[in-house]
């Protein structure tokens, strides 16, 4: 005797329902898993990236260094140049000027121009014409001035002239 009004149907261990159920865990838990390995790859390449970054920072940094002592040492040259370029023009305005004071009357053998002395050999036909026309004129730019005269057979006189600037220090209070 049966006691049921349907007919018993086989107990499955998984049903359909729990079937769907498992395989949408299962998907989700993919997905995670594939989530996961592209951040963790992600992650290297960023931290590669930063790596070769932060090289080529270091590079930058001592090549910018390396540029700055070398625009550093070119200024330096620069102003080196200029103040040579300015001591070349002043030495040949001086030499312009001092042959601008020598009258036609005294003829210069030799010249020697230092930074602080001027050194003249020369001739001229007196002693008193020395003094007035070309002795005058040096002892308004130098501090002292010393000639010294040998007389030629001529009657003219070889000169020979030192005229030194004294350095001026300066004083620090």
């Amino acid at each position: 005797m049966l006691r049921s009004f349907i007919r018993p149907r086989p107990k499955r261990l998984l049903s359909w329902e729990i079937k769907i159920l498992l395989l949408f865990f299962g998907l989700i838990l993919a997905l995670l898993l594939m989530t996961y390995g592209y951040l963790r790859i992600r992650m290297y390449l960023y931290a590669s990236d930063a790596q070769e970054a932060i090289t080529r920072v270091t590079q930058l940094d001592s090549a910018r260094t390396a540029m700055q002592h070398q625009v550093d040492f070119i200024k330096k040259e620069a102003l080196q140049a200029k103040d040579i370029y300015t001591n070349n023009e002043l030495l040949g305005q001086s030499i312009k000027n001092l042959f601008d004071i020598v009258p036609d009357k005294i003829t210069l053998n030799k010249a020697f121009l230092d930074k602080n002395s001027l050194t003249l050999y020369g001739k001229t036909p007196s002693k008193e014409t020395y003094q007035f026309m070309l002795l005058a004129p040096l002892r308004s730019i130098f501090d002292r001035s010393y000639t010294t005269y040998y007389q030629l057979p001529n009657g003219w006189f070889n000169f020979e002239s030192t005229n030194y600037i004294d350095t001026v220090k300066e004083v620090t209070p």
